[in-house]
């Protein structure tokens, strides 16, 4: 339903700088995309469990109400192995586990707090947790929700940290729902390096699921800071950004990054 930014870019890239070549670090921002897309991913599945849809064949949901009475626990559980029933064909396997107060999950101020058991999105392993909070309808009949999440992306060779903080508004663009997504986010790359992100133009999904709405980002921008390279070479930051898509309408996959000065086309995972 909400959340996210950013997709996979090239897993390297070199750049003249006094006559040497320097790997340019780019997985921050494919970290990054992985950290967005599986909490984009995640509540996606929450709703569509807590309003009764069926996710996949091969997935079963258990919801019930703790032993003290005063939250319920939502266990989601795809399996062992890889389970692919679910319309966008991603592979996922292990368990969400999610805990909101009984009757409050799409009520203003209410508060879910979910966590990961042995889960995997497309083969990339998730721990850690997240709290979304629903801040509610304004004047302008604009539902909003805002989230907290501390996750750690497990690949075959590294781990990698992402804590972010973002808001989502659900907005309406040429007669179609769309989530307007704002925030930022830091992190340790896989490669060890420290970076920082803002959203400095909204990220714009569809709010209607694949495969009837586009399941990519159509719109949005994402600044990077990126420092502290495991290389000894160069140690010093440098900047980069990402845009989404060519606006807001367009479905497709295509996106492009920018590195000191330097345009780098990418696709949409």
């Amino acid at each position: 339903m909400i959340f996210s930014a950013l997709a996979i870019l090239i897993a390297s890239i070199s750049l003249s700088s006094c006559k040497k070549k320097y790997p340019t670090d780019t997985t921050a921002a494919e970290d990054d995309a992985n950290a967005s897309i599986t909490m984009q991913d995640t509540k996606n599945i929450l709703d569509a469990a807590v309003n009764g849809h069926v996710i996949a064949q091969c997935a079963t949901i258990t919801k019930r109400d703790t032993n003290s009475g005063i939250d319920s626990l939502l266990d989601i559980n795809f399996g062992p192995a890889d389970c692919t029933g679910a319309p966008d064909k991603r592979a996922r396997r292990g368990q969400i586990l999610v805990w909101y107060l009984p009757g409050t999950y799409f009520n203003q101020g209410s508060i879910i707090n979910m966590a990961f058991k042995n889960y995997f999105l497309s083969d990339i392993g998730v721990a850690g947790a997240a709290t979304i909070t629903n801040t509610g309808v304004d004047s302008a009949n604009i539902h909003s929700w805002s989230y907290n999440a501390n996750l750690t992306l497990s690949y075959p060779s590294s781990n990698a940290t992402w804590n972010s903080q973002r808001s989502c508004a659900l907005v309406k663009v040429g007669g179609i729902f769309y989530y307007s997504i704002t925030g930022s986010a830091n992190g340790r790359s896989r490669s060890s390096a420290t970076y920082t992100l803002n959203i400095t133009s909204p990220v714009y999904a569809t709010a209607v699921p694949y495969p009837i709405g586009c399941q990519y980002f159509e719109a949005g921008q994402i600044s990077f800071t990126v420092s502290t390279f495991s290389y000894s070479e160069r140690s010093s930051s440098f900047s980069m950004n990402s845009v989404f898509g060519t606006s807001v309408g367009s479905c497709g996959n295509t996106a492009q990054a920018t590195i000191s000065g330097s345009q780098y086309p990418f696709n949409q995972p």
